[in-house]
């Protein structure tokens, strides 16, 4: 690990620390996905070829996302839309 990679986790650890209580489970969640899909970069329209980091983000963070949306205050937010 770089010097600098190091330094990026102490912050993220840092900001972490600081989220309020009710934020950690989402956190969490996130980590775990992306521990899921470790090693696995993958494209929401092919899930045998390789691709950008950002779509495999995209997809860990999939799971811990629809949590939330799938809150009854979710469909009424967007009732209106």
């Amino acid at each position: 690990m770089t010097v600098a990679q190091n330094a990026v986790k102490e912050s993220l650890c840092r900001r972490i620390f600081d989220l309020p209580d009710e934020k950690i489970g989402m956190v969490e969640r996130y980590v775990s996905d992306l521990e899921e899909y470790k090693g696995k970069i993958l494209m929401p329209n092919d899930f045998n070829e390789p691709a950008n980091l950002p779509n495999s983000i995209t997809l860990a963070s999939e799971k811990a996302l629809a949590k939330d949306w799938l809150l009854p205050e979710e469909d009424e937010a967007w009732a209106n839309i």
